[in-house]
């Protein structure tokens, strides 16, 4: 139960921290965003979200799982649920940590629409490497893990350096 309410209440301090409003200081003069900022909010977001969403996914299937007495048998739901709470957590986090740090400049919507579509993309692309269990395409697999989050900070990125006034 502790777990649960941990998880929870650091899930919305987060959700807090990325939704309070910036100082002015914080900015920017031109038309577009800060490209470096946006870039680093993108990828402070997305280490963050892995995180929380790691953290929140593995509590939640640790939560519903039934060990039976044997506490080794709920590692593999554990682990998928911190894969899945991960892959969640970096789309929602990259798109917020770049309109956070861009100076909320860009079209939040838009951007996080388009994270999640890359996501969707990375999950079937995975899902079509495997096959009886085993990986296949082991190079296309680990290309696409490395390539989705790179695609979602460019987008991320480009969706603030595009912003309005």
């Amino acid at each position: 139960m502790t777990q649960r309410f941990r998880s929870i209440s650091l899930t919305c301090c987060i959700a807090l921290a990325l939704g309070i409003n910036g100082s002015p200081s914080m900015a920017q003069p031109s038309a577009g965003a800060s490209i470096p900022r946006a870039t680093a909010g993108a990828i402070l977001g997305g280490v963050v979200g892995v995180a929380v969403g790691g953290f929140a996914g593995g509590a939640f299937t640790n939560s519903r799982c039934d060990s039976g007495g044997n506490p080794d048998s709920c590692i593999g739901p554990l682990f998928r649920g911190i894969l899945w709470g991960g892959g969640v957590g970096h789309t929602v986090g990259i798109p917020l940590g770049a309109n956070y740090m861009g100076g909320r400049k860009g079209a939040l919507v838009p951007s996080m629409l388009t994270s999640a579509a890359i996501f969707g993309a990375e999950v079937l692309a995975l899902r079509y490497a495997v096959k009886d269990g085993q990986y296949v395409h082991k190079n296309t697999a680990l290309g696409v893990v490395i390539a989705a989050p790179i695609l979602q900070i460019i987008s991320s990125v480009v969706f603030e350096a595009r912003g309005r006034n």
